[in-house]
């Protein structure tokens, strides 16, 4: 991995220190993205079995790159901008993640027992706390040094109130979907709050159009989400809080609303439109967490944002429109592709071309079932699902272009979930007015479904701006009903949504990565429970017995194919099984953004 040349207007140069080394940087990075460009992809270790963790989603859902910054422990290397000074440790490692003297504790990983630390080590009593003090060596996520001071992070000064809002409809999420219902609410009378968790919509594109590495449906997308911005800042009847987050839903009634620069918020029963889009989704193969497999959208922000190349040889697990644009992204970026993969049977137009114009093969009827490498990836293990034939890839980088929709927001609101797989994944389930089984929640746009048109994005959130404003009162011109109505079902074509793949060599795949969690683990307690004939509480009694679920990520990296996992095994459909309490807040939170008035700018509290 390398920096691209030319390729973005970088800030001013700054030097950080990994594990006690100095490397080069530069402002307005994150340090995830300024280690990957200093060629180290092992950012970090797993927590149970030391494995080599690196970035997958940079968006912060996933927690594989957690790292001890500044004497802090445990902060996302992906969404923590770089400063001059800076001192980065990695975790879970001695003497560091790249070479980690515990990693010899992965060659046992297949022969001990399921949360082994939980049901073990227990007698005799008296070596009881013996045992613990072993076992902490070994397990937590990284470690705060009592004796060293920890450098305080800079807060703002300005006190925050806790407000009480009035806003009649909150919108989450400030993308395409959100601005368009914010904007179609307003404009029937309705008081609107947009709450965007990112603090800009935008990244880096100085420079990049002129430079070439943007493709058209790109910057048509920024352009149309830089006017709705614009649209929605300047109407009277929104409020439009960047970085803020809705952390949940509370006694079925209130709304908690944190935003380090506006304060935060209550709001009592309002109506709430879900536009809070896709995470990126990994499918189980064996080997699936090495660093140099990475999502589609990271792929993108590398090149695009970032000016990093982020391989020498790519090959691409998708057949939807998201891998034909991290196709072209990678050959603006003079990657080679070694080809595509799809279990689909036939592909799109669009990706046939795109593969004859490079000269490569689609892998139909396939899927990635083994990857080779012991610290990173050097190929990867093809098979075809028809007849079973394997064959081996190099490639230094696996490209994954599958997501799943949102769906934490909807559990909290009670919402009626289904499991879809063309949609993506879990879902709520809605009528054709984007009305969800609780009163005055909506669902629009990817959190509804996954690879829809940014026209559909649009379409979806006007009616559901409409939609929500008519249900408290605020009529317009009935005609525009109908109007939206046909503008969704114009753009309301056939998903090209890809079914995940959970198949893995021996169940050696990992489905919860901040546990350390395999495939053939859930299977066979999954066994166990059915012999002792508890499936009233199954679900729940798996992920005490497993930890799945349980990690920073709050199981958003492996709810939806732990629930594969099992109805696969029980010929069951995934939504035959209860889904696991999903608690608050979504997003993990500083605790000083928890704080008021003038607390927030003391290091006391």
């Amino acid at each position: 991995m390398e920096r691209i040349k030319k390729s973005v207007t970088r800030g001013k140069a700054v030097s950080i220190t990994l594990d006690g080394k100095r490397i080069k940087a530069y402002e307005n990075e994150t340090v995830g993205m300024s280690i990957l460009a200093a060629g180290k992809r092992t950012l970090a270790r797993s927590l149970k079995y030391h494995r080599p963790r690196s970035m997958f989603c940079s968006t912060g859902t996933c927690h594989r790159c957690l790292m001890e910054i500044d004497g802090i422990p445990n902060r996302r290397a992906c969404l923590t901008l770089v400063r001059d000074g800076m001192v980065i440790r990695s975790q879970n490692s001695f003497p560091n993640a790249e070479k980690d003297l515990f990693a010899f504790i992965d060659k046992f990983s297949n022969y001990l027992q399921t949360s082994i630390y939980h049901h073990h080590f227990l007698k005799p009593k008296f070596l009881r706390q013996s045992y613990l003090k072993v076992l902490k060596k070994f397990t937590g996520l990284g470690r705060l040094d009592l004796h060293q001071p920890v450098l305080t992070i800079p807060e703002s000064k300005t006190p925050r109130p806790l407000k009480k809002l009035k806003s009649e409809i909150v919108i989450a999420g400030g993308s395409l979907t959100g601005l368009s219902a914010a904007l179609s609410a307003a404009d029937s009378g309705a008081s609107v709050l947009v709450l965007e968790e990112k603090k800009s919509l935008n990244g880096q594109l100085s420079e990049k159009k002129r430079s070439g590495l943007l493709d058209t449906d790109f910057l048509r997308y920024r352009s149309r989400l830089n006017e709705l911005e614009a649209k929605v800042r300047d109407h009277p009847g929104i409020e439009f809080w960047q970085g803020a987050i809705l952390t949940g839903i509370y006694e079925g009634i209130h709304l908690g609303v944190v935003s380090p620069d506006d304060g935060i918020a209550e709001l009592p029963k309002t109506s709430l439109i879900i536009a809070t889009g896709a995470y990126d989704a990994l499918p189980v193969f064996r080997n699936n967490e090495l660093p140099g497999i990475f999502s589609a959208r990271l792929v993108e922000k590398m090149i695009y944002d970032y000016g990093i190349k982020p391989g020498r040889r790519a090959l691409i697990w998708g057949s939807t429109k998201l891998a034909c644009s991290v196709a072209e992204a990678l050959i603006g970026a003079k990657t080679m592709i070694s080809g595509f993969v799809t279990i689909s049977p036939t592909v799109s137009g669009k990706l046939s071309e795109v593969a004859e114009d490079l000269g490569v093969k689609v892998w139909t009827d396939s899927v990635i079932f083994d990857v080779k490498g012991k610290q990173e990836v050097n190929s990867a293990i093809i098979q075809n699902k028809v007849n079973g034939k394997l064959k081996e890839v190099k490639s230094d980088l696996i490209v994954i272009c599958h997501l799943q929709p949102r769906y934490e927001l909807q559990l909290h609101a009670g919402c009626e979930m289904v499991f879809d797989e063309q949609s993506g994944g879990l879902v709520a389930r809605t009528d054709s007015m984007l009305r969800s089984t609780q009163e005055r929640v909506y669902v629009a746009g990817e959190a509804l479904g996954i690879e829809k048109s940014n026209d559909l994005c649009v379409a979806e959130g006007i009616l559901a701006g409409y939609v929500a404003a008519q249900d408290i009162g605020h009529s317009r011109d009935g005609a525009l009903l109908e109007e939206f109505t046909s503008e969704m079902e114009k753009f309301a074509v056939l998903k090209e949504a890809e079914q995940i793949s959970i198949d893995s060599k021996k169940g050696e795949g990992y489905v919860c990565f901040c546990q350390d969690v395999k495939a053939h683990e859930l299977l066979g307690e999954n066994e166990t429970l059915k012999k002792e004939m508890l499936d009233d509480f199954h679900t729940e009694l798996i992920k005490r017995r497993t930890g799945i679920l349980t990690g920073p990520c709050q199981g958003k990296s492996c709810l939806c194919n732990f629930l594969r996992i099992l109805a696969k095994s029980d010929d069951q459909d995934p939504s035959h099984y209860p889904i696991p309490t999903v608690r608050p807040p979504v997003t993990p939170l500083k605790i000083n953004d928890l704080a008021l008035g003038a607390h927030n700018g003391r290091t006391d509290v």
